[in-house]
């Protein structure tokens, strides 16, 4: 979706700025970036690829990263770009806009569901794009379109706003979307990632600073309402300072006492999906690169077992979640009139099944097609009680807990490569 007369009206009211003032707006002032079309912007369509939301009026208000970014200079809107059906699948193609294809070789996919801004950063098209994630909808057109994102936490007051994304299945919180940056380089990812960072985490200056505390919380208090109210977004979440010394790991280490090597875990294959020679062979390019140009006393490599990684129970959790009103949340009354896609009826067909033929398809990949993983997402897969999906959620949170504790504070690492 294009809006070039809007983004050559924003460019020239910053040429004015910066003829007036000469002064730049902001850290992005002029720069063109693409949203995702689930993330709202003011007086235009949020379509999500589905027909019957194109009779809807355009919204009139903008979500808070949007007014966050225009706050920073850049030209926003400029283009949305395109997702896929019902958001729940690791491609790009809709009833509305069509098929998107991997920008290297259109016989590919771009990747889901930020498939749209992964084609559009790799082809140049955007300075940078703005998509969101649950189970992979940043990384994996990321990886796709050679491009870099990463997914925020989605702790509240550690992630960019959210406010304004449209949301298909409303209430439903068993896992939650985040915001996020896509780049065409670390470079580009590393400078949004702090000044949107900077600007959400209301800084104090440095002569605020040195006031005594009371003063500072008053000063704190009065930029968060300021903030508000030129972004327009009412009770803006309050957000931690910015951890700079995670984007500088280099830095950090020869700044810790006593020193220690950055730690980094390594896994070739989680144990569920089979690994592609292609992603193999650029586990090995990044280590080798690694090994390369620094020392053991710099960079610390740690195998990880599958059994740590546990890939198979987090996509059981994932299934059972998202399936626990059979994905009527999402379809109703969403889908119609469009058809559902291909990619979306196994999922969705088999949550409709009853019971007792989900217990034997689980039995056939079990006993017969020895295939136990899958069988394991068959039986997850279906409608939930309240107090059944209740359970489901407590385990994901025993799930994070447990992973923090195996994996992250386990191996005391600093980052993973996989």
């Amino acid at each position: 979706m294009l809006m070039f007369d809007q983004a050559y009206a924003r460019a020239r009211s910053l040429d004015a700025h910066f003829t007036q003032t000469g002064t730049v707006l902001g850290p992005l002032h002029g720069l063109p970036i693409s949203i995702k079309d689930m993330i709202h912007i003011r007086s235009v369509h949020t379509t999500l690829g589905l027909t019957s939301h194109l009779s809807e009026p355009p919204h009139t208000s903008s979500a808070a990263i949007v007014a966050t970014l225009e706050h920073l200079g850049a030209i926003v809107p400029y283009v949305k770009t395109n997702v896929p059906q019902l958001l729940l699948s690791f491609e790009c193609n809709n009833a509305v806009w069509g098929r998107t294809k991997n920008p290297y070789n259109k016989a590919y996919t771009s990747g889901g569901s930020s498939g749209g801004e992964g084609a559009l950063v790799a082809f140049r098209g955007s300075a940078l794009g703005i998509g969101t994630d649950i189970g992979g909808s940043l990384r994996i057109p990321a990886g796709y379109c050679g491009i870099y994102s990463l997914k925020p936490s989605s702790v509240k007051g550690s992630t960019w706003p959210t406010e304004g994304i449209a949301r298909l299945g409303e209430g439903f919180e068993g896992l939650v979307s985040v915001v996020g940056p896509m780049c065409a380089s670390a470079e580009d990812l590393q400078m949004v990632w702090v000044e949107v960072g900077r600007a959400l985490s209301l800084e104090v200056s440095q002569a605020e600073n040195t006031s005594k505390s009371s003063d500072k919380d008053l000063s704190y208090t009065i930029h968060k309402e300021q903030l508000e109210k030129e972004l327009g977004v009412p009770d803006l979440p309050a957000h931690k300072p910015i951890d700079y010394g995670s984007l500088r790991p280099l830095e950090l280490v020869n700044s810790r006492q006593p020193s220690r090597p950055i730690r980094i875990g390594v896994y070739h294959t989680d144990g569920f999906v089979h690994t592609t020679p292609a992603c193999y062979r650029a586990v090995e390019e990044t280590l080798s690169a690694l090994r390369s140009k620094y020392s053991d006393s710099e960079i610390e490599l740690v195998p990880l077992p599958k059994e740590d990684v546990r890939a198979v129970e987090a996509m059981e959790i994932f299934v059972g979640l998202t399936s626990a009103a059979k994905y009527r949340h999402l379809t109703h009354p969403h889908l119609y009139p469009d058809s559902l896609e291909p990619t979306l009826h196994v999922p969705v067909y088999i949550s409709r099944l009853p019971a007792f033929v989900r217990a034997l398809i689980s039995f056939v990949l079990v006993y017969i097609l020895r295939e136990t993983d899958f069988a394991k997402l068959g039986r997850a897969t279906g409608g939930k009680s309240a107090e059944e999906y209740f359970k489901w959620v407590q385990r994901r949170e025993t799930f994070r807990r447990e992973w923090m504790e195996r994996v992250w504070q386990g191996h005391d690492l600093d980052a993973i490569i996989a």
